[in-house]
């Protein structure tokens, strides 16, 4: 565990309302997780980013931060602190005043840091990002994805053990959003850095996150490993949420079609992570059961490592004979029936 929210209360008060905008937050973020919290704007996913590093303070509650209750801390104490703890931006956040160089050092300037260890530290930096070739440049003859790339830098700097980003890409076209992805994991992979990433993208989530917590209205729904909390959402902000980048919806003129024909039926959608069903699922049902049974849709979806598979069948016969395979899959699949 290397942050952990505790029973945590965000509350703001102002002379005529009073926001809530984090409510009873419990969730833990391993060392070496790459977790992403999800949510539409409003949800409380930037104050909750906020009290890892104590730019927000609970009203209640504790946030504990590699082994540190990070809110009760104070000066000199929550300065060394946050030493460990870096952050970047969805706007970049640089001086356009000084170079690539000029920024990437701030960091190592304002802890006094040599300066023969600053030239040298910002090389490696800037050769890690792949921005080497930019160092004299100022920031308004940068890209999008070169700033982010500055920023990235600038945060890795001082050799954070955590690094928070703020809705890192919302900027970026979706190229650049790409590589800016492949970036971050290689942060996580080869400098062993854990990252907590707000977005309101759930198509982050599935390209980069191994853990997700969704978060609506100042509370968290839902949270689990990436691939399992797509495979069975739950909830329904996080079954629209999933929907959007996981395509099981059965077309709608087959679906039609299906529903229209005579007969007792059933429509089904069965999802199987991980394991090669696609090629032997609905063979091997039909040879096991007397009821007919039809292939309306299939879809495979790729996710950390591991497949998504999602099957829409028909199943025709008698009552019994339906029933025969819907207990088959009960025992032995997640399926859903699908009103026709």
């Amino acid at each position: 565990m290397i942050i952990q929210f505790e029973n945590v209360e965000k509350t703001f008060n102002s002379r005529k309302i009073q926001v809530n905008a984090c409510k009873n937050i419990n969730l833990t973020v391993d060392e070496g997780d790459i977790f992403g919290v999800v949510g539409y704007s409003g949800a409380g996913k930037s104050t909750l980013i906020r009290m890892v590093n104590a730019l927000e303070r609970p009203t209640s509650g504790k946030v504990v931060v590699n082994g540190v209750v990070i809110n009760e801390l104070r000066g000199n104490e929550l300065r060394k602190a946050r030493k460990g703890i870096s952050m970047i931006f969805q706007q970049f956040n640089l001086v356009n005043a000084k170079t690539v160089y000029e920024n990437v050092a701030m960091p190592l300037i304002l802890n006094h840091t040599p300066k023969e260890e600053i030239k040298k530290r910002v090389k490696e930096i800037l050769e890690f990002v792949e921005l080497t070739d930019k160092a004299d440049t100022y920031p308004g003859k940068l890209s999008g994805g070169q700033k982010q790339r500055v920023g990235i830098a600038r945060a890795l700097t001082t050799n954070p053990s955590i690094l928070l980003c703020d809705e890192p890409t919302s900027a970026l076209d979706p190229k650049t959003t790409d590589s800016i992805l492949n970036l971050l994991k290689k942060v996580n992979q080869e400098l062993n850095i854990t990252i907590m990433i707000i977005t309101h993208q759930i198509n982050i989530v599935q390209k980069i996150c191994n853990k997700v917590a969704v978060m609506e209205d100042g509370c968290v729904v839902e949270m689990g490993k990436v691939k399992e909390v797509f495979a069975k959402p739950v909830q329904p902000l996080t079954k629209a949420f999933v929907d959007t980048v996981v395509d099981q919806s059965i077309p709608e003129t087959i679906f039609e079609a299906a529903a229209a024909e005579k007969g007792n039926s059933k429509i089904v959608k069965i999802r199987c992570l991980d394991g090669n069903v696609c090629d032997t699922f609905t063979p091997g049902l039909r040879e096991n059961f007397t009821a007919e049974i039809k292939t309306l849709f299939l879809s495979v979806n790729e996710m950390q490592g591991s497949v998504l598979t999602i099957i829409g069948l028909q199943i025709k016969g008698t009552r019994e004979e339906i029933e025969e395979v819907l207990v088959y899959l009960r025992e032995n699949y997640e399926y859903e029936e699908v009103a026709v």
